[in-house]
Parts: structure tokens; C-alpha cells; sequence
């Protein structure tokens, strides 16, 4: 099974990229295809062991009320779909720059199968079910309250078919994101919440994988057994596949990911990661990202400060 796989940043976090595009090597991936927002456009490039390459310049330009979350969210299934047009592949792989990816997807995906995307949810019915105690199913439960909002499937990472179907479904999505794709709102949350409507639109081709090891992540860690035995690591038993490492920087780690001794040491080889890229790996020169201007900025401010409120209201 040929796949191809693409990531969308601006130059602020190529050092995450970079780490991605490691991790992928180590799997046998020769190529990354990287969509660059760069002086509000979007470029897609493709990174290889001999340096970065233009594909196609302009792909898309970037709304300037947008924010760098924003725009890095928006334009996927059109890149992914550009991505298409220029290589020879049988399925396409959106993945966020902050996964680690750490064994082969293809044994996850049914070749054979009338599926025509491939999305994972935030949580599994293990995931509560199976919880050790009432104390953690209760917060699990919580959890899946307040994915009524943030959306069901974590767009992180996903996989679309090459075929026809595949691209109908994909610009389908790009429609909704020309529409809707904020970080606040009361109908989107950037392109998340628009899945919960396509799975619906799309019955029998978008497939939700339930291996416990794809996305593992601090929103789902906390209901799941991360272990290790000699080098490798299983999450429920299944071999760990990948890692989304939200909120983790070189120096930081704004999210919750626990005590485990396990997801400890993960981080700290993903930070020794991003520190190897950061010094070795220089980005094409370019801006810094999206700009923003005043209005704009204090118009953010205003949703998050609506939302915070909405929050409370809904805890009470």
C-alpha cells in the first residue's frame, strides 16, 4: 500500500516538521509534502533527505482574519488533494506537525475495503467502558460531554483514498472549510466539527479507526495503558503507532499528559527531537507566519472571552 503523507505549518514550528519527517524515515518514508504558509499564502513543498523542494506555488491564499491555527487548518483537503495531483500514491495522509510517528500505518487501513477515509476518534468505548474505577469513567464520561463541541474525531491525523470517492469526500470538506473554519464558534471548532457532519454525508466510506495506539494523546491517555517492553511500546497491547504531542516544545508542555514513567521518557526523546532539528534542519527563509492587525486581534478576544463564559455556564 503506497502512501503518502503531508503536514501544513507555518516556519515558526518547521522544527516540528522536521521531527515528523524523521519519524517517517524511520518507517521507510523517503518524502513529506508540507504545506508553508508563508506571506499569507500557502505553498506545498516537499521535504526529502536531500533538502525541500517546491511543488506548487499559491495554492491557496490565506484570509487575513485568520490565525496561524486557523490557516494551518483550513486548507488540508485542498493540499491533500494537490498532494494527489503530483504523486503516484494509492492513499493520502494528513498528519499534524507535533506527531511522532513510531511504527507502520499501513497494517491499519484495509486496502480491500469500500472505505474511502479513515478518521479517529478522541475516545473509544474502552475508553469508558473499561475504566478502573467510577472516579475515572466519571471524568471520561465529562469528557465526552464536551466533545458535543470540540467534535468527535481528532483531525490530527487521517487518511484519505486516492480514488474518486476519495476526492469528492475531500472536496466536500474543503467546501465546509471555506465556510467555517474557526477557533471559536458556536457551529465549528477549525475543521473538527465538520467531521461529525461528513461521517454522516458519507455512510459506508469514512471509517473511524479503533486501534488504541493512533493518536495517542494527553485528551485519551489517561484511559489507556501505555507500557514497554524492551524498545518497543503498546498501548492495550497493540504496538504503539503514533504519538500527538499537543502542547509539547522544546522547553514546554502546556497539556496534562501525567506520571507515567512511560509517556515521560517518550516526551523527553521527542524534545531531544526538536532540539536536533531545531540546531541541524534551516527552514527556507520567509515570513514568520500569518500577520495580524488590531481589530482583529481584540475581535478574537471578545469570542474567547463569550466562550469562556459558555464554559461555566455549561459546568454549573
Amino acid at each position: 500500500m503506497n502512501i503518502r503523507y503531508l503536514t501544513v505549518s507555518d516556519v515558526n514550528y518547521f522544527s516540528h516538521v522536521a521531527a515528523l519527517f524523521h519519524s517517517l524515515s524511520a518507517q521507510g518514508q523517503d518524502e513529506l509534502y508540507w504545506g508553508h504558509i508563508e506571506d499569507g499564502c500557502v505553498h506545498l513543498r516537499r521535504i526529502t533527505a536531500g533538502g525541500i523542494d517546491l511543488v506548487q506555488a499559491n495554492v491557496a491564499l490565506v484570509p487575513k482574519s485568520d490565525t496561524i491555527v486557523e490557516a494551518s487548518t483550513r486548507f488540508r483537503p485542498l493540499l491533500l488533494q494537490s498532494m494527489f495531483d503530483v504523486c503516484d500514491c494509492e492513499i493520502g495522509c494528513y498528519v499534524d506537525p507535533d506527531i511522532f510517528v513510531y511504527g507502520p500505518m499501513e497494517e491499519l487501513l484495509d486496502s480491500s475495503a469500500s472505505a474511502s477515509a479513515w478518521i479517529t476518534p478522541h475516545l473509544l468505548a474502552s475508553d469508558v467502558m473499561d475504566a478502573s474505577d467510577a472516579v475515572e469513567r466519571e471524568r471520561a464520561i465529562s469528557q465526552a460531554l464536551s466533545l458535543q463541541r470540540w467534535g468527535a474525531y481528532n483531525m490530527g491525523i487521517y487518511f484519505v483514498r486516492n480514488n474518486t470517492n476519495g476526492r469528492r469526500f475531500l472536496r466536500c470538506y474543503q467546501s465546509f472549510l471555506d465556510r467555517a473554519c474557526a477557533m471559536e464558534s458556536l457551529y465549528s471548532f477549525v475543521d473538527q466539527k465538520w467531521m461529525d457532519v461528513l461521517a454522516s454525508m458519507f455512510p459506508g466510506q469514512v471509517e473511524a479507526l479503533r486501534h488504541p495506539g493512533i493518536n495517542l494523546s494527553y485528551w485519551n491517555l489517561p484511559y489507556r495503558k501505555l507500557a514497554r517492553e524492551g524498545e518497543a511500546y503498546y498501548v492495550n497491547g497493540a504496538p504503539l503507532k503514533a504519538i500527538h504531542f499537543s502542547g509539547v516544545g522544546v522547553g514546554r508542555i502546556n497539556c496534562d499528559y501525567g506520571e507515567g514513567i512511560e509517556i515521560k521518557a517518550l516526551i523527553t526523546d521527542y524534545q531531544r527531537h526538536l532540539r536536533t532539528c531545531k540546531v541541524h534542519h534551516n527552514p527556507p527563509v520567509g515570513s514568520l507566519g500569518v500577520k495580524r492587525l488590531a481589530s482583529q486581534y481584540w475581535r478574537r478576544l471578545a469570542r474567547k472571552v463569550m466562550f469562556y463564559f459558555l464554559q461555566k455556564l455549561e459546568l454549573r
